[in-house]
């Protein structure tokens, strides 16, 4: 009886894969085309591509590039946005190694100064900043980073270098204002690392 029921079981496996097959065998979804950037000047990290190209890149519905390709883009990829951008440059993000980007707001403030008069020029109004002011002032930097291209940043964030009486005063702060500085950043998109001083480790 039992050498029945495998022989039937086997019997019934060829059937059961030409069934699944078709299943297994399916294509993935093609993602659909949110955004279609064409007729670019397109500069990548492919080696195999050194030199820049005029061709097009698709985004697709969780904001990701999904297709670059040289020329026009093919006949059956639609977009709900279609772009033409006449030789304008699509190029990877570039990154900023060394920011305060708090300090966006003070631009020109003691530029004729040197180091140390050039800090006593912007601290006089820092040193009265809020958590909620920190918050602003690195959203202002970030997007504007963003505008001019800069995707990621390694971040000195504030407060930088204080005094122990300043310290002191500043501790309970300290926590909010790294945290708004972060959430600034985050919101605004941009890609970063903190740079956060330690206190007590000099």
């Amino acid at each position: 009886m039992m050498n029945q029921t495998l022989n039937i079981h086997m019997r019934l496996l060829p059937i059961f894969y030409i069934l699944m097959a078709p299943l297994c065998l399916q294509a993935e979804p093609q993602r659909a085309t949110v955004q279609l950037f064409k007729n670019a000047t397109i500069i990548t990290m492919d080696h195999s591509k050194p030199d820049s190209f005029i061709g097009y890149m698709g985004i697709d519905q969780e904001g990701r590039i999904f297709s670059i390709g040289e020329g026009n883009p093919p006949a059956d990829m639609h977009a709900k946005t279609s772009i033409d951008l006449q030789g304008k440059i699509i190029a990877p993000g570039f990154v900023s190694a060394h920011n305060h980007i708090y300090m966006s707001p003070l631009r020109g403030l003691g530029h004729h100064a040197d180091l140390y008069q050039w800090y006593l020029a912007w601290n006089q109004y820092l040193q009265h900043t809020t958590p909620e002011d920190l918050y602003w002032f690195t959203l202002h930097g970030s997007v504007d980073f963003l505008r001019n291209g800069v995707t990621t940043a390694y971040d000195f964030t504030y407060p930088l270098a204080l005094s122990p009486d300043e310290q002191a005063k500043a501790m309970p702060h300290l926590k909010n204002w790294i945290r708004q500085q972060t959430q600034a950043k985050i919101d605004a998109g941009l890609r970063f690392v903190n740079s956060i001083r330690v206190w007590g480790l000099e």
